[in-house]
């Protein structure tokens, strides 16, 4: 029995036997010597090919990452708008190749700007696809008639029943009034807000359970000027 090895690892063996009866010559050492060449030799060439196999998939793998990176990378806004009163800006950067944090300013109408911060929980690709079906069902939900807290309610239902999501999802929602100069706001869960003024932080936060965790929940709502 002479092993195969790779970095000192058996991963096989050759069994060299005799028939029963057999007249055949003894296989004497240089035999051995010869057959433990051959293992050795077979050992560097598996151990090749499994490097060679690993190299394509970690390839096909990384590849397949750069596009999801760019999927989720689109879901983000792309321009962010500007406005006489407010000037906007953003910056996100994942903890991972893949993160599962989205944000989006929206032109509910003239006078109106929808804010929205989320967080899907986890990391990696699977936060990504959450992150592309939230998107989805935020485009059709968020209503320039709807206040925060409807529309959290709103949302709420419709995540709660979702056979897709099957996480809570933390997200912040508030309507910018450009007229009234006013910022109305509900919170599912996220962390606070801040708001810097007169240096220091305000903390912009309001009580409410994570999305998709309770049928019918309520959320609270409340105005800063």
């Amino acid at each position: 029995c002479i092993p195969i090895l790779i970095n000192n690892e058996i991963i096989g063996i050759v069994n060299i036997a005799r028939k029963f009866g057999s007249s055949a010559d003894k296989i004497t050492e240089d035999d051995i010597k010869t057959l433990t060449t051959l293992t050795n030799l077979s050992g560097t060439a598996i151990q090749n090919a499994i490097y060679f196999t690993t190299k394509q998939k970690n390839e096909k793998y990384e590849q397949e990452l750069a596009i999801a990176k760019r999927i989720q990378k689109n879901l983000l806004p792309q321009k962010i708008p500007q406005f006489d009163k407010f000037i906007f800006a953003a910056k996100s950067k994942s903890a991972h190749f893949i993160g599962g944090d989205y944000y989006d300013i929206i032109q509910l109408n003239r006078d109106s700007i929808g804010i929205i911060i989320a967080d899907i929980v986890g990391k990696g690709i699977p936060a990504g696809l959450y992150m592309a079906v939230l998107k989805s069902i935020l485009n059709r939900n968020i209503l320039h008639e709807l206040s925060p807290k409807e529309t959290l309610f709103r949302l709420n239902n419709i995540m709660y029943n979702d056979p897709v999501i099957n996480k809570f999802i933390p997200l912040f929602y508030g309507i910018f009034d450009l007229d009234k100069n006013e910022f109305k706001f509900s919170n599912a869960g996220h962390e606070p807000s801040l708001i810097y003024r007169k240096n220091k932080f305000i903390t912009v936060d309001a009580q409410g359970f994570p999305l998709g965790g309770c049928k019918n929940q309520e959320f609270e709502e409340k105005t800063l000027k």
